[in-house]
C-alpha cells in the first residue's frame, strides 16, 4: 500500500471518531440532563446603581498582617510569635525591572541570602 494512503486513512479515522464522540456527548446531554425549558420569566432591567469604592479599614490591615504572619510562619517553620512583621509594602513590579511572578522573585531573594548577599 502507498504510505500516503495509510496516513490519510489514519487521519480520517481519527476525525470520524472525534465527530462520533461529539455526537455521543450530545446524546448524553439529552439523556441525562433533559430538555427542560423554564416557564417565561419576566426580565427586570437592572437599576443603574453606582457602588462606592471599598475603602481599606484598620481591620483589613490587621487581617493582612495576620495572613502575612501565617504565611511566613508556614514557609519558614517558625512559630508565629518568633518574629515580628515590621512593615508591609507592595512589591515593585515591572516598573522596578522585576518582571517575574512573586515566587520567582522570592527564589531570587532566597538565593541571594544563601549566597550571603543582602537584598536591597
Amino acid at each position: 500500500m502507498n504510505d500516503w494512503f495509510i496516513v490519510a486513512l489514519g487521519m480520517g479515522t481519527v476525525f470520524v471518531s472525534l465527530i462520533g464522540l461529539a455526537y455521543v456527548l450530545e446524546l448524553f446531554k439529552l439523556v441525562f440532563v433533559g430538555r427542560k425549558k423554564p416557564d417565561h420569566v419576566p426580565s427586570v432591567a437592572p437599576a443603574n446603581v453606582i457602588m462606592p469604592a471599598a475603602q481599606p479599614s484598620a481591620s483589613d490591615d490587621g487581617e493582612l498582617l495576620a495572613v502575612i504572619a501565617a504565611a511566613v510562619s508556614a514557609a519558614s517553620g517558625m512559630s508565629p510569635g518568633g518574629f515580628r512583621v515590621a512593615s508591609v509594602s507592595p512589591v515593585a513590579g515591572a516598573a522596578a525591572g522585576v518582571n517575574v511572578p512573586a515566587w520567582g522573585f522570592a527564589e531570587r531573594i532566597a538565593r541571594a541570602v544563601a549566597a550571603g548577599r543582602r537584598h536591597a
